[in-house]
């Protein structure tokens, strides 16, 4: 705090000293539509992420598009966690439950388990629009704020937290290329900067759908790159597999 008003009365003397965190933003310049005050917002590097896409719009190998417009993007509804008794991991009405800590571990160390059968009948709904998919993006809209994350085969049917934007592509190349720009500098520029809330910051569904995404006009381009990604997420999960078969075995070799 104290280099804040440090910052702030320097400012006022005439000196003003910018960098990542320390900023000037014209009256002129603040956000007409909402009206944000959030310095997040106009974080100079979040901005120029803006500027670089819209730049991008204008040249004749790229097109522009609301995330919104070329993907599903949604998250799933708050509610009340049916936990399966300490210790029960299997049965029919067992499901497992992905924190989004559990998503990023490949041996899913975190993963927890529900019940349905102690679920009431809404709650048994909002567990089917909790259920992911392989091949669904997902985005962290609190905590680690913005990362991004791949749902693989291990994850498919199963229940992920309500904390995940789900982002859902049918076109597998463009699913890939979305994939890999979300995760770069830009992409998550280009997110964090609607961010809102003071103690703990979010991200919302309707945010990163109207984030600009600069898409090749050549579609042998956009395959060269998204088909590359999904080739090496079939590679982790073809190494997964053959890590838990050695697994596997090497518990029947020793007993």
């Amino acid at each position: 705090m104290s280099q804040i008003a440090d910052a702030y009365q320097e400012f006022k003397n005439g000196v003003s000293v910018e960098s990542e965190f320390r900023y000037t933003v014209a009256f002129s310049d603040l956000d007409k539509d909402s009206l944000s005050f959030n310095p997040v917002h106009y974080l100079p590097q979040h901005n120029a992420a803006f500027r670089k896409v819209i730049t991008l719009g204008e040249r004749e190998e790229f097109e522009v598009h609301r995330l919104g417009d070329i993907a599903r993007v949604f998250n799933g509804p708050r509610f009340k966690r049916p936990y399966a008794d300490v210790g029960v991991t299997i049965g029919p009405t067992i499901r497992k439950y992905f924190t989004g800590t559990a998503l990023t571990q490949l041996n899913c160390d975190n993963v927890k388990y529900l019940d349905s059968s102690k679920a009431s009948p809404q709650v048994k709904k909002q567990l089917d629009a909790l259920t992911i998919h392989k091949g669904y993006i997902l985005v962290s809209d609190s905590g680690t704020l913005g990362r991004v994350t791949y749902a693989l085969s291990q994850h498919d049917g199963h229940v992920a937290t309500n904390n995940l934007i789900r982002i859902i592509v049918d076109d597998i190349p463009l699913r890939g290329y979305l994939y890999e720009f979300l995760q770069s500098e830009l992409g998550q520029s280009l997110m964090l900067k609607n961010a809102y809330g003071t103690n703990q910051e979010h991200l919302e569904p309707d945010i990163i759908a109207e984030i600009p995404i600069p898409v090749p006009k050549d579609r042998n381009i956009l395959e060269q790159i998204g088909n590359s990604v999904i080739r090496s997420i079939d590679e982790l999960e073809r190494s997964i597999a053959s890590s838990n078969a050695a697994k596997d075995l090497l518990l029947i070799t020793l007993e």
